[in-house]
């Protein structure tokens, strides 16, 4: 019998203290995740594991999508369409970076030779993203460009803190929600190997303090060129690729691994997702927190880390006082 791939209930607490409590050295929770997880902080429960670029209408507003017409709207649920539109921001984002002289990730498709019209390398990559633009994504993604990465942690109180950041940044409390933490077992996913399509991603930390500070990483669940348009359909017109293009997959990344190893039982080696739910108690998460150097001055280094906490804290304060809950 196939093991649990997502375990969604069995770790749900009603007492912040509780979840603390097994967070920390010998709890059961730092036992289960002492080796190879990663982690991902929501605010909401109602919050998906879904990449950024991939979730409808912020990828639509930041392309400033408002007013196509509708036949040209259907395109934005063919997948070949996406994934050309995700190439044109990261190229854009690279172009950019580089003519103001920052540093950029080494491409060698855009940097070996000079090419006139960039877009034309597109048809070469063989899956998206390109080993060869991680680095690229990575950065982007890093500065609210959106792409398929999906951000995690190797740090559960990095976890905490993106969990309390909506509160943080003005957002008022809505006590009947709570937040969630995913856990993803980084090395089952490894076990598997270069065919699984989840790939782990972590670019240089030299070139990203910020990602440096919060243990960043980065999933991408990978889309095969000739998956998408066999050898027959890979011609200049375009026409007949969008005519034969398939429908995005915007499920999140639960749904997706669960729906793979029901079709692959044999591959299924154990538990790949597990959710945390625990209360909204702002004060004791962010005095926690802070005692374990993971609020905006450690996990954004600099002034503006240092402008972000002092603004933080007078947010959990407000808080305090109105609750109050220490």
């Amino acid at each position: 019998m196939m093991k649990e791939v997502v375990e969604y209930n069995k770790y749900r607490f009603t007492n912040v203290d509780e979840f603390l409590k097994s967070i920390s050295y010998g709890g059961e929770l730092f036992n289960l995740f002492a080796y190879g997880f990663f982690f991902r902080g929501h605010s909401k429960q109602e919050y998906k594991l879904i990449p950024s670029s991939l979730r409808k209408e912020p990828f639509f507003k930041f392309l400033s999508f408002d007013n196509l017409s509708e036949d040209e709207s259907i395109l934005r649920d063919k997948e070949f369409i996406q994934i050309y539109q995700e190439y044109e921001l990261l190229l854009q984002f690279y172009e950019g970076c580089d003519e103001t002289s920052l540093k950029m990730p080494f491409i060698d498709d855009i940097n070996f030779e000079y090419h006139i019209d960039k877009k034309a390398i597109f048809p070469h990559f063989s899956e998206w993203i390109p080993q060869s633009m991680y680095g690229l994504a990575a950065l982007a993604q890093h500065h609210r460009v959106p792409t398929r990465l999906l951000d995690w942690t190797r740090d559960i109180t990095t976890a905490i803190y993106f969990a309390l950041s909506d509160y943080l940044n003005g957002m008022v409390p809505d006590y009947s929600n709570h937040f969630e933490i995913w856990a993803l077992d980084a090395k089952l996913v490894e076990d598997l190997g270069k065919d699984f399509p989840l790939r782990i991603i972590k670019p240089p930390y030299s070139e990203n303090p910020n990602l440096s500070a919060q243990k960043g990483v980065f999933t991408l669940w990978k889309v095969s060129y000739d998956t998408l348009f066999p050898k027959e359909l890979q011609k200049d017109d375009k026409s007949i690729v969008v005519e034969n293009d398939i429908e995005i997959d915007r499920r999140p990344l639960d749904e997706i691994l669960i729906s793979y190893f029901k079709n692959n039982p044999n591959l299924c080696k154990g538990t790949y997702l597990y959710r945390i739910v625990f209360p909204i108690d702002i004060p004791r998460l962010y005095k926690y927190i802070t005692k374990m150097k993971a609020n905006a001055k450690y996990l954004f280094p600099g002034y503006d880390g240092v402008r972000r906490e002092m603004k933080e804290r007078a947010v959990v304060e407000k808080i305090y006082r109105v609750t109050g809950k220490v």
